[in-house]
């Protein structure tokens, strides 16, 4: 009898998961929402036109894809700190929407190449209907209502909706956060233990998270006998020191990584339910080409299904009265909610519409209903009716459900940034222009983006991306002292597009350089050149005899053809100049007819084409800051200077730790494009422990004596926090087995 009804749940989620997952099953698909950018820069120029993609499918790949991608290439390396997006910021420990709630995890690490996205989809699934079944089951309902409260809530488009961005773990494990309040029995150890594990699950999901919590709290207190009430309570204060010790590595990361532990911005919060209708109707498909405001019947956050509805109805009629005022009221006051207008909830403080604790009672209340329909039944007969009703409900949620799985041949979803040949993997910070590579997609192919798909607790960073925030630069916005600061020297520009050599032969300035007569027969011009110049170009009817020679110091360089503003004029012949911080002589040597004097143009732009083909230009910028160089020190006497004498070599590069050595310094201070965390990141010079302070609005200075000396910064978690985190697991644990002993 018990193994039947136990088969019979299994085979439900079986179901599911052949209904969901069959193109990954049989017809060698994977859910990538990475193919969707196809018909973006730079990817459109090798897979040629393509649809609009939808919203959701671009956030998903800019944001979370981009995280799971990196994860699996480097998990541990970015635990603590990501240099590859945004600048720099506090790695997936520090929250959810970094990559770190347990199921993306765990995807990354159960999953293959390529199909992170799939797994963690299945993952989803079966932790959202496993955790609402078990969470029935303790309530005390049998396997087919639990069974089909399971498929109604997984199936729920509140839950659904969040298949493929960081908010999917809080929904797919909020009701095992609730299940596990429900295992509490009368033992205070027990039930500070079971609170504490639910806390933890559900602190490591994030803010989404809170509406469970708050339900949590309600079923505590609506439990028999209502006289230990406060004796409940008790254990919930107990379990939450404890989640709070086991969770805090990530409360302390997400402060000490903001700027000068700046207040988190709220989300903005999302608009109410279109009505009553969004929860009972299946929504319209969603036109990426029209209007988002002309489509309105596409709404469907709310959807839970006619059938569901018409269950929960059932159920709230039939449940028992402490289970009709606990999940009734929950109904109550998430529907409230849901459709109250936005400026109540931001004066009573909350930042979310609880849809997902909405689709939580509905499924709740359904389990009711079918439990109502099959009472009386013998237990032989209730598939009779279960299996009827699970399959209605099913039915009318699959077809919507699929919707949001964009599948796609592994080759389409494998987006590799595609960087010419001659333009080898940047190492400065790389800049998409004209929106060329959206934002945190190239980190998983070893590019350090300036911008992010987000930004939270860093006003000052953003401030000086300024419009770059949105993802879309423009090339006057790229060419900013600001955005040189921010170590921008590699810009990609999207083809066809040729904007930036365009901007660059608008700044040209021409010079007339004199003519003297030389040995030979030839005639000699002149000409100096400021630090920074790029190229020159020589009138294309002239007669040089030679290519010009550029002489920086003591040293010559015969300059090479430019080829990068060849399209914008044929009346000039281009000379690309080597990379110089000093003034700059250049010898040219002409023919003898040729004229007293001659125009000379001059690029100081510091833009040099390095690669061009696969959809991408790709320019690297002199001016942009180098990642490592020495300043002086803040009360130096010389307040027109910047620069300090000496050499700066990287030794190693890691995401978490920087080593420098700095040869014939002066008494200067190293700037680091590390952003200044000084809770976060430590300085040692020589060996020794070495103060750091801000500079450059957002970066790290370290001062140096003079001479040599070896710098390393380090990127660590205080070394109580691990052990504190150990401590609060071992403590549940240990609660957990001393309840149960008693």
């Amino acid at each position: 009898m018990r193994s039947q009804p136990s088969a019979a749940i299994w085979l439900v989620l079986l179901v599911l998961l052949v209904g969901i997952l069959y193109p990954a099953l049989g017809l060698r698909r994977v859910v990538a929402p990475e193919a969707s950018l196809r018909g973006q820069a730079p990817w459109r120029v090798q897979w040629g036109p393509f649809p609009a993609p939808l919203p959701e499918q671009v956030r998903a790949a800019t944001e979370l894809g981009a995280r799971l991608s990196l994860l699996k290439r480097d998990t541990l390396g970015v635990a603590v700190w990501n240099p590859w997006v945004g600048g720099g910021r506090p790695g997936w420990i520090a929250s959810a929407r970094e990559g770190g709630s347990p199921l993306p995890l765990l995807a990354v690490a159960l999953s293959r190449e390529g199909r992170a996205w799939t797994g963690l989809v299945a993952l989803l699934l079966v932790a959202a209907y496993l955790s609402c079944v078990w969470m029935l089951k303790r309530i005390g309902l049998g396997p087919w209502p639990a069974a089909l409260g399971g498929v109604a809530y997984a199936l729920a488009m509140p839950v659904v909706d969040h298949w493929l961005d960081w908010q999917g773990s809080a929904l797919a494990l909020g009701p095992l956060g609730v299940a596990l309040v429900l295992v509490a029995s009368d033992s205070l150890t027990r039930s500070a233990a079971c609170w504490g594990a639910a806390l933890v699950v559900l602190g490591s999901t994030g803010s989404p998270a809170a509406p469970f919590v708050a339900l949590g709290v309600a079923a505590a207190t609506f439990r028999e006998p209502t006289t230990k009430v406060l004796y409940r309570l008790l254990a919930v204060a107990l379990g939450a020191v404890v989640a709070g010790t086991v969770l805090a590595p990530r409360l302390w990361l997400a402060v000490a990584g903001r700027e000068d532990r700046t207040a988190v911005q709220p989300a903005s919060i999302e608009s109410p339910l279109p009505g009553i209708k969004a929860l009972a109707l299946a929504p319209a498909r969603f036109d990426p080409e029209e209007p988002a405001d002309a489509q309105r019947g596409a709404d469907g956050r709310g959807y839970l299904g006619l059938a569901t509805l018409a269950l929960a109805g059932l159920g709230l009629a039939a449940a028992p009265l402490r289970q009709r005022g606990l999940w009734g009221g929950a109904l109550l006051g998430t529907l409230v909610l849901a459709w109250a207008p936005t400026s109540w909830l931001v004066r009573i403080g909350v930042t979310q519409r609880p849809l997902g604790a909405l689709a939580l009672a509905v499924a709740v209340l359904a389990a009711f209903g079918l439990d109502r329909l099959t009472r009386g039944l013998d237990p032989r007969r209730h598939a009779l009716v279960g299996v009827p009703t699970v399959a209605l409900v099913a039915w009318s949620l699959l077809p919507v459900a699929v919707r949001h799985l964009p599948y796609a041949t592994p080759e389409e979803g494998t987006l590799t940034v595609p960087l010419p040949a001659a333009a080898p993997a940047a190492e400065p910070r790389v800049l998409g222009l004209y929106g060329c590579l959206p934002p945190d997609i190239g980190a998983a192919s070893g590019l350090a983006d300036v911008r992010a798909s987000f930004f939270d607790g860093e006003p000052r960073y953003t401030n000086q991306l300024g419009s770059a925030v949105s993802g879309v630069c423009s090339i006057s916005r790229a060419l900013t002292p600001e955005m040189a600061a921010l170590g921008a020297g590699t810009l990609l520009e999207p083809l066809p597009l040729r904007v930036v050599s365009n901007e660059i032969y608008s700044r040209i300035e021409v010079a007339d350089v004199p003519v003297v007569p030389g040995p030979d027969a030839t005639l000699h011009g002149a000409l100096a050149l400021e630090p920074g110049t790029c190229r020159i170009g020589i009138p294309a009817g002239n007669s040089l005899v030679a290519a010009p020679v550029a002489r920086v110091g003591s040293r010559s360089f015969e300059l090479a053809p430019d080829e990068a503003l060849a399209a914008e004029s044929d009346e000039w012949r281009w000379f690309a100049l080597p990379q110089h911080e000093a003034s700059t002589a250049v010898a040219l040597v002409f023919g003898a007819e040729s004229p007293g004097s001659l125009p000379v143009a001059v690029d100081r732009s510091g833009l040099r084409l390095v690669g061009e083909g696969s959809g991408v230009r790709v320019w690297s910028w002199d001016r942009a800051a180098a990642f490592a160089s020495l300043r002086l020190p803040p009360d130096d006497q010389h307040p027109g200077l910047d620069a300090c004498p000496g050499h700066v070599a990287i030794h190693a590069a890691y995401p978490d730790r920087v080593s420098m050595a700095v040869r014939d310094a002066g008494s200067c201070s190293l700037l680091v494009q590390v952003k200044f965390r000084p809770a976060l990141w430590r300085a040692t010079v020589n060996g020794q422990p070495a103060q750091t302070f801000g500079c450059s609005q957002v970066w790290t200075c370290v001062p140096v004596p003079a001479g040599d000396s070896i710098v390393d910064l380090r990127a660590e978690l205080p070394w109580p926090l691990p052990v504190l985190s150990l401590v609060g697991l071992v403590t549940i644990a240990g609660l957990a087995w001393v309840g149960r002993k008693r």
